[in-house]
C-alpha cells in the first residue's frame, strides 16, 4: 500500500513540474531571435542580426544549393502570437528549391511558408525558409 501511495505522489509531483514549465514566447520576438542558432544535424548555423537571418555554416552534402552567406530571411515584429509560437507574417523569406539555381531564388512573403519562433520547455526553435534551427533558453 505504501508503494502505491509513494508512486502516486511521484506522479503528482512530476505532473506539477510539467505544468510549471514556461512555454510562452518572448515579449519581443525579434530581439529574442538575435544571435547564433544551430540547425539540422548540428552542421548548420545561422546568425541573426536586426532580424536578418544569414547562413553562416552549412553542410554541402545535405543542401548543396544553399551556400554560406545566403540570407534566408528578414524577420520583423509584424506578426502574431499563436499559443507557444510567434509567426513572422509580414517578413520576407528566401524561396529556395533544389531544382533552381541560386540566381533563380526569389524573396517572398513568409506567411505560413516558414518563419516561426516556437517555445519548448528548455529551448526555442526558429523555422525560417523551410529550415529549423534551435538553441537553449537562457
Amino acid at each position: 500500500m505504501k508503494i502505491i501511495a509513494v508512486a502516486g505522489l511521484l506522479v503528482v509531483a512530476c505532473s506539477s513540474v510539467a505544468v510549471a514549465q514556461d512555454l510562452s514566447i518572448p515579449a519581443d520576438p525579434v530581439k529574442a531571435i538575435e544571435g547564433k542558432w544551430t540547425g539540422p544535424w548540428n552542421e548548420w548555423e545561422i546568425e541573426v542580426h536586426d532580424g536578418r537571418v544569414e547562413l553562416t555554416k552549412a553542410d554541402p552534402k545535405t543542401y548543396h544549393y544553399l551556400p554560406v552567406g545566403t540570407v534566408l530571411g528578414v524577420l520583423n515584429g509584424d506578426g502574431k502570437a499563436d499559443g507557444r509560437a510567434y509567426r513572422f507574417n509580414r517578413s520576407t523569406c528566401l524561396d529556395h528549391r533544389a531544382n533552381l539555381a541560386p540566381s533563380e531564388y526569389k524573396t517572398i512573403p513568409c506567411g505560413d511558408y516558414g518563419a516561426v519562433l516556437t517555445a519548448y520547455a528548455d529551448s526555442y526553435e526558429l523555422r525560417v525558409s523551410g529550415l529549423s534551427f534551435r538553441r537553449a533558453k537562457e
